[in-house]
């Protein structure tokens, strides 16, 4: 979809298998924003509000994709929660 590309860099989708079925269920990571009330708003030009504007709460998020949401901080928990594990980086050259 091209949703986060620019948005949310550094999100992760999260597909897990259905059991039975042909389809996954989704999650996307993202990282949590650095607002106005954490010392990432100024300290971190990659998420701090002071230097890339509002961005969307993980509940926004969740209610733009229609699917969970979770910290990025989580992926790890994800990824050992079992099956198997795909990373496709930079599938976008553009």
């Amino acid at each position: 979809t091209g949703w986060g590309a620019d948005s949310e860099p550094g999100a992760v989708l999260v597909l897990e298998p259905v059991a039975g079925e042909s389809a996954a269920d989704g999650s996307a990571l993202a990282e949590v924003e650095g607002g106005r009330d954490s010392d990432e708003f100024y300290a971190n030009a990659e998420i701090g509000e002071f230097w890339i504007g509002p961005c969307p709460s993980l509940r926004q998020v969740a209610a733009d994709l229609g699917i969970a949401t979770a910290p990025l901080a989580d992926v790890d928990a994800a990824i050992a929660a079992g099956g198997p594990v795909r990373v496709i980086r930079e599938a976008d050259p553009a």
